[in-house]
């Protein structure tokens, strides 16, 4: 613990990525009413599974985690006063929420809390809370029977609005913008004093995070890297040197430990 206080204090920079650990899983719906119960109805219909990312979406605006709160609320402190840039994998939003500066993060993955049009209009990319509010009034307004709702549907365009996540139909320009700030901050990483630090990164996305933080890593000869997962905390032997590994889940981590 103090080796990575003392790394994070002499980095002229700080690389940080966040991944599935440290994600809220779509299965937290099972386990939460009214939502379970909701899911219980449409979750084993075709035409009626468009509606769950909406119940999750809903959920997410207004369950109240206080473990990730907590977790990102020590990350915070962690790096005030540095020049960090943040690469996320999770799409719960719960980062938005906390007080870090929203121009040194990238989410390539989106977020089940953001907006796009299907049809790619004006529209696109914005806060998803006003409309997953509606649709699930509109939703008790019919009593949840499933042949009368509707799906929520573009202001301008009329076509129907989808959420900004891996999926089907994904729109990568809507994260493109940060992408670009964050390539842009990574070129002047070398030969640089860099704490990588890569909390909750396991292979679900291994492209967008865990391989091109080690190689970062293993290109500066004046890096830290700190690798915490519950289970896959295992270092390359590349790093041998500038490595470690901290088996331990990393929401507990960032909560209890930093």
């Amino acid at each position: 613990m103090e080796r990575l206080r003392e790394s994070v204090e002499e980095a002229e920079l700080v690389l940080v990525g966040l991944g599935e650990e440290m994600d809220t899983s779509l299965s937290a719906l099972t386990t939460t009413q009214p939502y379970a119960g909701i899911l219980q109805k449409i979750e084993d219909e075709e035409e009626t599974k468009w509606m769950i990312p909406w119940l999750f979406s809903h959920y997410l605006m207004h369950a109240e985690d206080r473990r990730r709160k907590r977790a990102y609320a020590k990350l915070a402190g962690l790096l005030e006063g540095k020049n960090y840039f943040i690469v996320t994998t999770c799409m719960d939003g719960n980062i938005e929420e906390a007080s870090l500066d929203p121009e040194r993060i990238t989410a390539p993955c989106g977020s089940y809390r953001q907006l796009q049009c299907s049809m790619g209009c004006r529209n696109n990319y914005r806060n998803a809370s006003d409309v997953a509010e509606r649709f699930w009034k509109n939703c008790e307004a019919v009593k949840w029977k499933t042949d009368r709702i509707n799906r929520p549907v573009c202001e301008e365009c009329r076509e129907p609005y989808l959420l900004h996540y891996i999926q089907e139909g994904y729109q990568e320009e809507g994260y493109l913008p940060q992408w670009e700030k964050y390539t842009k901050w990574l070129q002047g990483t070398l030969h640089k004093r860099l704490c990588v630090l890569e909390l909750g990164v396991g292979m679900k996305y291994p492209t967008v995070i865990r391989w091109p933080f080690e190689k970062v890593a293993y290109l500066n000869q004046k890096a830290d890297f700190y690798r915490i997962h519950h289970n896959l905390y295992q270092m390359s032997e590349e790093l041998a040197g500038k490595g470690v590994s901290i088996p331990e889940n990393s929401i507990d981590f960032l909560e209890n430990k930093l």
